[in-house]
């Protein structure tokens, strides 16, 4: 029996919530239609008009969008009930319980940054903090390897800061268990004072991602370099004849990920031009939604010239990316001659706009941390710096699309 059939009144709003929930839940995922009205009708057991009554909320808040050949699409994902904030904020705060000593060197211990006060952003948005990710790849491992995991939160609520010494400093005398500091959230601070107390620890240390100073400490991180000639090669697969490169904030993984394009361009006799910021703007605040417009009309207005459907713009990150993508759908009139773009980071603001980009390999990471915990401490060669592949996602910003298919500006 269905149980939402004959619920009490108002039934339409208990639908909305139930709807909200699947959605939540992945059983329809973003850029995906629901079911058709008589479909959910049936299953609910009421009138199509209750099902309208239902939808009606979730098409006026962008949740979902009707579209004419398409049906109705999952275009966002509803944030959760505040009871549901609330558990995660509590589950974080019992991360920081630190186990007995009797369980030796067969615990595995995780040191990363998840800010409760953050928490509700990341739910209300469908996705959670990165280091969840990581914890979740360390946990299936460490199971799988006879090893039980114990996650130590380094955050400091109260002040937003990340204690990584406090979190050491709580091991006590247990250097005996292996440790994984990951810290994809927040850049490992008082780093030469870290490192020098990870040296003494007895067991092995692993670190997501690595640490410049680290030497002779097992680093894993994310592929930069594939991630460049990946995005290359797929944009080329579209019919791209010529790529630009906009990467404006001169970091180490960026100058990988260029290396990496000019490395497929070359191969293919692709044209190929990185663009950074104009000359005497190095102070633009790319931080600021005010700041990434200026910088990618910028961009545009440079490139003016170049602005069709042979051309691609591969984005250091998914915040440039979608800002750029917005601007572009603006002051290019016919849709399939919109030149691609694609991003780096798989964030929600980019899969919203149906950015192509790419996901970081983070339960991955967490499984291969275990691994060389385990491998080191059965004699077992290792690896001290392990880049892994990101997964290259595929969506609408390198497809040809009909003008009614374009998503809405979604800058965050």
């Amino acid at each position: 029996m269905n149980p939402h059939k004959g619920i009490s009144n108002p039934v339409y709003r208990r639908i909305r919530d139930d709807l909200c929930r699947r959605i939540r839940l992945g059983e329809w995922g973003l850029h995906s239609p629901i079911p058709k009205r008589t479909e959910l009708a049936q299953y609910y057991g009421v009138a199509r008009k209750t099902i309208e009554q239902a939808i009606a909320p979730l098409l006026k808040e962008g949740i979902l969008q009707a579209r004419r050949r398409s049906g109705t699409i999952v275009c966002k994902i509803p944030p959760p009930p505040p009871e549901e904030v609330i558990l995660q904020q509590q589950r974080v705060k019992r991360e920081n319980w630190y186990p007995p000593r009797e369980m030796g060197a067969r615990t595995v211990h995780v040191i990363g940054s998840i800010n409760p006060l953050h928490l509700g952003y990341f739910l209300d948005h469908g996705e959670a903090p990165w280091l969840f990710a990581i914890m979740e790849g360390v946990r299936q491992e460490a199971e799988a390897c006879g090893y039980r995991p114990h996650f130590i939160n380094a955050m400091v609520p109260w002040s937003g800061e990340v204690d990584w010494l406090g979190a050491l400093a709580s091991l006590g005398d247990e250097k005996d268990c292996p440790l994984i500091i990951a810290t994809p959230e927040a850049p490992l601070a008082a780093e030469q004072e870290v490192l020098s107390t990870l040296h003494r620890f007895h067991c092995p240390v692993v670190l997501i991602p690595p640490a410049e100073l680290a030497t002779g400490l097992p680093q894993l991180y994310t592929d930069h370099l594939h991630a460049g000639v990946e995005s290359a090669r797929h944009v080329h697969q579209q019919g791209c004849r010529r790529m630009i490169g906009v990467f404006p904030f001169l970091s180490e993984w960026e100058e990988q990920r260029l290396e990496g394009i000019r490395e497929y361009t070359a191969a293919h006799r692709i044209a190929f031009e990185a663009i950074r910021r104009p000359e005497g703007c190095q102070d633009w605040d790319l931080s600021s939604q005010e700041g990434r417009d200026r910088y990618v009309r910028w961009v545009i207005d440079d490139k003016s010239g170049e602005l069709d459907g042979d051309s691609a713009f591969i984005c250091a990150n998914d915040i440039i990316a979608v800002h750029l993508l917005a601007e572009l759908r603006q002051v290019v009139d016919d849709a399939r001659k919109l030149p691609l773009v694609t991003g780096f980071d798989d964030t929600w603001f980019g899969r919203k706009a149906g950015l192509t980009t790419f996901a970081h390999p983070l339960e991955e990471f967490g499984r291969y941390a275990v691994r060389t915990i385990h491998a080191i401490l059965h004699g077992r060669p290792f690896s001290t710096r392990t880049a892994m592949p990101p997964r290259l996602i595929a969506r609408e910003s390198t497809q040809r699309l009909d003008p009614e298919e374009v998503p809405h500006d979604t800058r965050n």
